[in-house]
C-alpha cells in the first residue's frame, strides 16, 4: 500500500473517530446472560463394549455476554457484545479449546433505518460490522462455526485435543454488511459476508467470501411467503473452509415457502440447488450438482389442557451437498458426530406446557445415508474416525428429550436427555449406543 493511501486512510479513521465523539446519544441499554451448563455424553466413539476403549466427553463451562445498545439521532443504533466462553477450571486468557478467560467481540454493527429514505425513496435497512445474520430457515446462512465446519472457537476443537461440545458454542456472528429493503408486500434482502481473511502481504487471492440476494414476497393469503434465495461462497482459492473437497465456487440456489392453511398450523417446504466443483468426484474437475429438500409441518392445540404440539419432519441432503453455515440438525447428539451431507432424515417431535412455567419437547429421529460406499467417517465434532460397513445406509435412531423451567422471569433451568443406537452404516464394532445428559441455567438481565 502506498505512503499516500495510507495516510488517507489515517484521515479518514481520524474522521470516523471524531464524529462518533460527538454523536449524540438518545438512549443506551446494558444488558447480557450467562449461562453455566454441564455436558456428560457417554461413548462419542461410537464402540461397543467389547470391541476396544470408548471416549466420553464430559465438561462444564460458562457463557457470559454483556451487551450495549446505544440509539443515536437520524435513525442511527449501535450495538455491541462481548462473549466469553470458558470450560470450567480455565484460567490463562487463552482461548483454545475453551481453556481461556478471554473476552472476544461476538457483536460489533452499526444500523441504520431508513437509509436514504428521502434520495432513493425506498424504506432501506443497512447494517455494517459483526452481526447476526440468518436468512430463511437457516439451511444456507445462520451460523458461521457449527461444529462440524471448522475446528477453531472456544469449544471446538484443536490439534490432538477434543472436548466434544463445539455445538454449544454461542457464537453466530458474521463480519460483513447487509442491506434490508421493504417493498411491501416483497423484502428484499442483499448480503456480504466475509468468512475467511488470507494473506494481506504476499498478494494471493485467498481470501473466502460468501454473498447472498434474497427475496421474500407474502402472498396474503393463509399466511403465506415464497422466498426465493441466491448464495454463492468464493472459496476457489489457497485457504478455504471446505479445503479437504476443494469445492471451488458454490452456487445455490434456494426457494422456500411456509404458510398456515390452517390455524394453529404451520408447513413449510424448502428446495436448494447447488453446483460446485470438487476433484474429489471429478478429477476433470468439471462441474457437479447437489440438492437439499426439507419438508415439515406443526400443529399446536391450544385450546387443549398442556396445549401439546405435534410435527413431522423430512429432509434429504445429497451425496456429495456442501454444508455451508447452516444452523439445523436433525437431533442434537447427530450434529456432534456428523456433518448435515449426504443424509435422509426422518423426524417427529412432540411438545407440551405441564405448567405454565414449564415446557417439555420430545424427539425423534431416524437417519439414513443418501449413497452407501464410504469406509470410514471423520467427525470435526468429536475428531473421531469411525468406521463404517460400506454397503448399508441405516445411520441409527436417536431420541431426544428437553425440558425447560421458567424459575423466575430472568432465570430458566433446562435439561436435555439423549441416546443415539448408531444402524447397519457402521461397522459392527462401531454400533455402541451413544447417550447425553446436559443441565443448563440460564440468567438473563
Amino acid at each position: 500500500m502506498s505512503k499516500r493511501l495510507i495516510v488517507l486512510a489515517l484521515i479518514a479513521l481520524t474522521v470516523c473517530f471524531v464524529s462518533a465523539a460527538y454523536a449524540e446519544v438518545q438512549n443506551v441499554k446494558v444488558g447480557g446472560d450467562l449461562t453455566v451448563v454441564g455436558v456428560a455424553r457417554n461413548n462419542v466413539s461410537l464402540r461397543k463394549a467389547s470391541s476396544g476403549a470408548t471416549t466420553d466427553a464430559s465438561a462444564a463451562a460458562s457463557i457470559a455476554r454483556v451487551k450495549i445498545e446505544a440509539n443515536l439521532t437520524d435513525n442511527v443504533d449501535v450495538t455491541f457484545r462481548l462473549l466469553n466462553e470458558r470450560i470450567w477450571s480455565s484460567s490463562s486468557e487463552s482461548t483454545t479449546n475453551g481453556n481461556g478467560t478471554g473476552v472476544d467481540i461476538d457483536l460489533a454493527y452499526v444500523t441504520f433505518k431508513d437509509f436514504l429514505k428521502d434520495t432513493i425513496g425506498v424504506p432501506l435497512t443497512l447494517k455494517l460490522g459483526r452481526q447476526d445474520i440468518k436468512i430463511g430457515s437457516g439451511l444456507l446462512l445462520a451460523d458461521p462455526d457449527t461444529n462440524q465446519r471448522t475446528t477453531a472457537g472456544n469449544f471446538a476443537n484443536s490439534g490432538t485435543i477434543v472436548n466434544g461440545i463445539g455445538d454449544l458454542s454461542a457464537r453466530k456472528a458474521f463480519d460483513g454488511a447487509v442491506a434490508v429493503m421493504d417493498f411491501n408486500p416483497l423484502t428484499v434482502t442483499a448480503g456480504a459476508v466475509k468468512v475467511t481473511e488470507g494473506s494481506v502481504t504476499d498478494g494471493t487471492n485467498d481470501d473466502v467470501n460468501a454473498y447472498v440476494l434474497s427475496g421474500a414476497y407474502n402472498l396474503g393469503v393463509m399466511n403465506s411467503t415464497i422466498e426465493l434465495t441466491y448464495l454463492m461462497e468464493d472459496s476457489n482459492k489457497k485457504s478455504t473452509s471446505t479445503a479437504a473437497l476443494n469445492p471451488g465456487d458454490i452456487n445455490v440456489y434456494d426457494a422456500r415457502f411456509v404458510a398456515t392453511p390452517i390455524e394453529n398450523l404451520g408447513v413449510e417446504a424448502e428446495y436448494a440447488y447447488m453446483t460446485n466443483k470438487q476433484a474429489s468426484v471429478r478429477a476433470d474437475r468439471k462441474l457437479i450438482s447437489d440438492s437439499a429438500f426439507r419438508l415439515n409441518g406443526m400443529y399446536t392445540f391450544v385450546n387443549t389442557s398442556m396445549t401439546p404440539s405435534f410435527g413431522l419432519d423430512y429432509t434429504r441432503l445429497s451425496e456429495n451437498w456442501q454444508p455451508l453455515f447452516e444452523d439445523q440438525s436433525p437431533a442434537s447428539i447427530v450434529n456432534v458426530l456428523f456433518a448435515n451431507t449426504n443424509v435422509q432424515a426422518f423426524g417427529a417431535t412432540l411438545g407440551a406446557k405441564p405448567t405454565s412455567d414449564l415446557s417439555a419437547k420430545l424427539r425423534f429421529a431416524y437417519l439414513r445415508l443418501v449413497k452407501a460406499g464410504a469406509t470410514s467417517l471423520t467427525s470435526n465434532g468429536t475428531g473421531l474416525t469411525y468406521t463404517m460397513d460400506g454397503t448399508k445406509k441405516s445411520l441409527g435412531n436417536e431420541v431426544d428429550l428437553d425440558l425447560a423451567y421458567d424459575y423466575t422471569s430472568d432465570v430458566q433451568f433446562g435439561l436435555n436427555l439423549g441416546y443415539f443406537k448408531p444402524g447397519k452404516a457402521f461397522a459392527r464394532d462401531y454400533r455402541g449406543a451413544c447417550s447425553q445428559v446436559i443441565g443448563s441455567m440460564k440468567v438473563s438481565f
